[in-house]
């Protein structure tokens, strides 16, 4: 199978699209005949449009968010390619609008793969095609470390050793709903916010949350692993579809790491996970927040949260797209 992928990625792997796009498109490379392009750098070259053409895939996957420059860009390719079956990646819901909604109807690709069925269901609902296909994550590089480990890395990331401490990594932008984090420290609660460096972040955001006590990674962590070990819960505090990916792999990375989470009901996490001991919903204020951290601690029960990542795993993700994009080829999905 010829494979031609477009997206957005650099050299910084610190977010989930360009997390997700790098590993499929690095495992489908050695299963098939693979090549990959930044779709956005690429659009007005001349050269590009040929290349694709002298590939002459079978499949061209796009890693972009589907907005209606997307669409248009979808439709050029079906045009252009007609050999070729379209498939977009929706990491995220797409803002429907009316022109967006008209668009659709007439440009939509052969397929969207999406990460969550509230998604899916929103683009069927424009007769548009969708199929659900959760993202992995690495359990070995995400993984649970024993004290001793714990306390080194404390040490190494100069981070108090009897803190309580809070992790969120993600996009320091107001939409994620960041602004509740700073509330929750004090009395040994220490809030870790690891910024990614390929945003714009809102400088008036960090500081805020600096002056509260909040400790700020922003620059680029190569061991991003090592501060999810080190801390004692994953707080995911994001509300606004906008502004995460459909299944947070951030969420993920906790559970492969065993952190107990607190998390708001985003996306795909309540249609794939139930609350429980280990993980457990907010309602994304404050005051429900300090609750469930408050809850937590006295619980001190160990958490059960790695098991459930069991199965997100990019072996099984890369095979379920290989049979998406067969049955793309040979027309079952109609």
């Amino acid at each position: 199978m010829k494979i031609f992928a477009l997206g957005n990625t650099n050299e910084y792997l610190d977010e989930a699209q360009k997390n997700i796009t790098k590993k499929l498109c690095s495992d489908l490379s050695m299963l098939h005949k693979m090549q990959y392009e930044n779709a956005k750098a690429n659009l007005f070259s001349f050269h590009f449009w040929k290349r694709i053409s002298a590939f002459d895939p079978d499949v061209i996957h796009i890693f972009l968010r589907p907005t209606l420059f997307v669409l248009c860009y979808a439709l050029l390719m079906k045009i252009l390619f007609q050999r070729s079956m379209i498939v977009v990646s929706a990491l995220q819901p797409p803002q429907i609008s009316s022109l967006f909604s008209s668009l659709i109807k007439v440009a939509s690709p052969h397929l969207f793969i999406v990460l969550s069925y509230s998604t899916k269901k929103t683009l069927e609902d424009y007769s548009a095609k969708a199929r659900v296909l959760p993202c992995g994550v690495d359990r070995e590089k995400f993984a649970p470390v024993g004290y001793d480990e714990k306390f080194s890395l404390r040490k190494k990331y100069s981070v108090p050793l009897e803190a309580y401490v809070t992790l969120h990594v993600g996009h320091a932008t107001k939409g994620r709903n960041l602004e509740i984090l700073r509330g929750q420290v004090g009395n040994d609660i220490l809030v870790i916010f690891v910024s990614s460096k390929s945003f714009s972040f809102e400088k008036e955001l960090l500081e805020a949350m600096t002056q509260s006590g909040c400790r700020i990674f922003s620059e680029y962590l190569e061991r991003i692993e090592e501060i999810y070990q080190l801390a004692d819960c994953y707080v995911f505090p994001t509300q606004n579809a906008n502004n995460a990916v459909d299944l947070p792999l951030s969420v993920l990375e906790a559970m492969a790491c065993d952190l107990p989470v607190i998390t708001t009901r985003f996306g795909a996490l309540p249609e794939l996970f139930q609350e429980d001991d280990s993980l457990h919903y907010f309602d994304g204020s404050s005051a429900s927040l300090h609750a469930k951290i408050q809850n937590l601690r006295a619980s001190q029960r160990t958490s059960s949260n790695r098991e459930k990542v069991i199965g997100f795993d990019w072996k099984v993700a890369v095979r379920k797209l290989e049979n998406i994009y067969q049955d793309l080829i040979s027309g079952s999905i109609t």
